[in-house]
């Protein structure tokens, strides 16, 4: 019999996939610009930018704005990204686009009017985001235009004095990290602030130095902004006002007046009402406390141990110093001095050192340390 004839099956061109479209690469973040505020160019030197239109294509833009200018690298293919709605046919190679993405209060994430540093700002802001995923990064930039959506106008900051609008967009400098919107409610914040806290203080009725002293005890504060500042003022004047002078010092002696403005120069950084009430207290204490007592009957080694021992208390003022020779007198008034005769120059010697660190207390305790090692030795 003769075969059968078998034809060939039928080939069939393999389907090559199209890669001759230029893969996608992943966007990158340029570095952070600081923000300015509408009507104020003094701070930072930017004019007010140009407005753009948030779009979903201009949402690209924020994602990879700064792509051209990125080196040539080595093309990676680009992971199909899943997509909510359902193709037609389990064959079909084309893939619909997802529905415009909801926030997360339910408002979509429609056109808004951002500038261009207003972008950048997002962008820097959602910078750590884009690490986890291009999920994470695209919520980060919807919730970041949702805010903008919620601050809606932007803070005008031209119907204030330079100083203020510099104090304003400093305190508030640091919360630009986070988004401009986060920024922008800083400085409503201190617009509202200041709206609350009278004019700066009339400080012209008090002297040079103590104006200058209320501004530098409230140089600080400017940090908090300038409402945070001008209640600073407010209450130094309201503190020294209600405070008397200085007492005169005329009547006390060239070093206790020293001693008393080296004890109170620190309380100057709290302002001239603490510093007046510091030398206040200082006077007090030493209108009430005895004159230093009259050492010339005690010998050498005994008056320099006194007034080693007191030198630090002339820190706390006159009168605390006073005070500490005055016990220290009292002291070496009723420890009687032991008597060293009995004993070689080299146990002497030995008692001597062996007592030295009391003597840090006065020659009273010095004195004590003495007898005390003479009575364990039965002499």
């Amino acid at each position: 019999r003769q075969a059968p004839v078998v034809s060939p099956p039928a080939t069939r061109s393999p389907v090559v996939p199209d890669n001759s479209a230029k893969p996608t690469r992943v966007p990158e973040s340029k570095p952070p610009e600081r923000l300015t505020v509408p009507g104020s160019t003094a701070a930072t030197g930017i004019s007010e930018p140009q407005k753009k239109s948030v779009t979903s294509a201009s949402r690209e833009n924020i994602k990879g704005e700064s792509n051209e200018e990125r080196p040539q690298a080595t093309p990676e293919v680009e992971l199909p990204k899943p997509s909510p709605v359902e193709q037609k046919s389990a064959g079909s190679a084309v893939q619909q686009d997802p529905p415009r993405q909801q926030s997360s209060r339910g408002v979509p994430s429609d056109p808004i009017a951002v500038s261009t540093e207003e972008l950048k700002s997002i962008q820097s802001a959602c910078s750590t985001a884009r690490y986890r995923g291009e999920f994470y990064y695209q919520a980060c930039l919807d919730r970041q235009v949702d805010s903008l959506n919620k601050v809606g106008k932007r803070p005008d900051l031209s119907g204030y004095g330079d100083w203020e609008r510099k104090a304003m967009m400093s305190a508030c400098s640091s919360s630009l990290y986070a988004g401009p919107a986060n920024y922008y409610q800083c400085v409503i914040r201190q617009q509202q602030a200041l709206v609350k806290t009278p004019s700066p203080p009339d400080m012209s009725g008090f002297a040079e130095p103590e104006r200058k002293s209320m501004q530098s005890a409230c140089s600080s504060s400017q940090y908090a902004g300038p409402a945070n500042y001008f209640n600073c003022l407010h209450r130094q004047v309201s503190a020294l006002e209600k405070l008397p002078r200085p007492t005169d010092l005329s009547r006390f002696s060239d070093q206790d007046r020293k001693s008393i403005l080296s004890a109170c120069a620190s309380s100057q950084y709290a302002g001239p009402a603490n510093f007046y009430a510091c030398i206040n207290r200082q006077a007090a204490a030493l209108d009430k406390t005895p004159g230093p007592p009259d050492l010339s009957t005690h010998t050498e080694f005994e008056r320099r141990g006194i007034l080693s021992t007191c030198a630090s208390s002339q820190y706390a003022g006159p009168a605390n110093y006073n005070q500490c020779l005055h016990r220290h007198v009292a002291a070496l008034q009723r420890t009687p001095v032991p008597d060293l005769s009995g004993l070689s120059e080299v146990e002497r010697q030995g008692m001597r050192t062996a007592c030295a660190g009391s003597q840090y207390m006065g020659p009273a305790a010095f004195y004590q340390c003495l007898s005390n090692r003479l009575r364990k030795q039965g002499r």
